[in-house]
């Protein structure tokens, strides 16, 4: 509300702060030529931010990165964003950056319904999948995606599986 021409007053202080946060989200999202490249960092930026914290727990040696997962040559069964292996436990972790639409945000059931399949349960699936063919000693699994073989992560791996 105007109080007079230079002073507003505000009476729910949350309602500024999260125009604050979400308004440079759709200034990128206006912006077509780089829609992409704002996708690509955010994306980027929810992996990184994840593998940092749980380096931080449980060691860098026992984080892994981009773990991708082969059944023969070329053909990919799987992608893991961060794979922790600490004992005889794994973490699978798939990082998402989708965020809950304007409809959702007001309320449209099936918006968010929808937004939730998007982020949560696709998610949740595919760490379920990746996590299942870690108890598989046929397939090979390569650390970073840049065709390195880990054999850290494969010995890592054939440990857990002893355990």
């Amino acid at each position: 509300m105007r109080r007079d021409a230079q002073t507003y007053v505000l009476f729910q202080e949350y309602s500024l702060s999260e125009a604050l946060y979400d308004s440079p989200f759709y200034w990128m999202c206006g912006d077509a030529a780089y829609l992409s490249t704002a996708m690509l960092h955010r994306g980027q930026f929810s992996e990184e931010f994840s593998r940092e914290r749980l380096e931080l727990v449980f060691g860098k040696n026992n984080v892994h990165a981009n773990v991708d997962i082969y059944e023969s040559k070329g053909k990919r069964l799987g992608e893991i964003d961060v794979l922790v292996l600490f004992g005889n436990r794994a973490i699978v972790l798939q990082a998402k950056s989708k965020r809950l639409t304007l409809g959702a945000r007001k309320g449209n059931d099936n918006q968010l319904k929808d937004d939730f399949k998007k982020s949560v349960q696709e998610s949740y699936d595919q760490a379920r999948e990746c996590a299942e063919l870690l108890s598989n000693p046929k397939l090979k699994f390569v650390k970073n995606a840049r065709n390195q073989g880990s054999k850290e992560v494969q010995e890592h791996l054939h440990l857990l599986r002893c355990l």
